[in-house]
């Protein structure tokens, strides 16, 4: 999308540049999946409304599951509600969308789980792994994988460190880290990179009637935009100070340290070519990995849907 001499993402164009189109028009456009978003805030289906209007997305409220009867209420969390319930539903379109909120995500994780909602779960909250040094959260992660799930979660965007917090402070002092629950190794931390136009044409000089303007895949760098001003806002990645490497992680080119490695797959994160989302009512650009996540999420509905229509 264009907007003066800078550009966002809409659906449109995450669907050109990733090449999501064809499989939309083969009919692969989350027909028969199901994806669990959990969250910490009560949202409007007006926003999630006006966004799929804006966006020449067919109507598709999601269903909303309030696990343990304390409702938070609308808070600042309410944005990443928005932010990760629109984009899953932008990539898979026609998939169910089930909300699993309340006072607390990652509870709201394990409910998902324990009432194996979806076979998708989005998870965008974390924190320090060393904060989480349980054993109770990665039985959770081989229940959801015996039971047929695929848990999505963000990387972190504090950079190679993940003990401190982003857009505070323009230097790590917590050290290397990696954030939890994307260390997991049952689940699939989902990275960020960042567009590299260069002085490449990759944007059309107008918006179409869903305001997408990209125009062909964009090279891609590791997202880091962080800066004295903005602090430390880049994606999480490095290495486990307390998993094992798992067997898939193990080949030609990685380090033999037996240690779990983060993140195993990136998409756009950057607030250069940020997502545009509906929040209040209004149009917001949004970035970080809690944004290619949920969009990561929308992308294994499709797979599945492939997987499943051929046999």
């Amino acid at each position: 999308l264009n907007s003066g001499s800078s550009h966002f993402l809409a659906p449109e164009d995450f669907a050109t540049i990733y090449n999501l189109g064809p499989l939309y028009q083969a009919g692969i456009d989350g027909t028969g999946q199901s994806i669990a978003i959990v969250g910490e805030s009560d949202v409007l289906l007006s926003d999630l409304r006006a966004f799929r209007t804006r966006y020449g997305l067919p109507a598709n409220d999601p269903a909303m599951i309030l696990y343990g009867g304390s409702d938070p209420g609308f808070n600042g969390a309410e944005v990443e509600g928005n932010l990760d319930l629109e984009w899953a539903g932008a990539v898979a379109p026609k998939a169910k969308l089930t909300y699993v909120y309340g006072a607390s995500a990652l509870t709201a994780l394990v409910s998902a789980v324990n009432l194996n909602l979806a076979p998708i779960i989005s998870v965008s909250y974390g924190g320090c792994e060393v904060g989480y040094r349980t054993s109770f959260y990665r039985s959770i992660g081989q229940q959801a994988n015996a039971q047929g799930i695929t848990i999505l979660a963000s990387s972190g965007d504090s950079g190679a460190a993940g003990c401190d917090s982003q857009g505070v402070a323009p230097f790590a002092t917590g050290g290397r880290a990696v954030d939890f629950p994307a260390v997991l190794p049952e689940v699939t931390a989902v990275g960020g990179t960042q567009f590299v136009e260069g002085t490449g044409s990759y944007w059309g000089a107008t918006n179409s009637a869903t305001f997408g303007s990209a125009l062909s895949y964009i090279p891609e760098a590791a997202w880091n935009e962080s800066t004295d001003a903005a602090g430390l806002l880049s994606t999480g990645g490095g290495t486990s100070l307390y998993y094992p490497k798992p067997a898939w992680q193990a080949g030609p080119g990685v380090p033999d340290d037996n240690a779990r490695r983060v993140p195993d797959v990136a998409l756009s994160a950057a607030l250069h070519d940020a997502y545009f989302i509906n929040y209040l009512g209004s149009n917001a650009g949004v970035g970080g990995t809690s944004a290619s996540a949920p969009s990561m999420a929308g992308i294994v509905a499709l797979l599945n849907q492939y997987v499943v229509n051929k046999g």
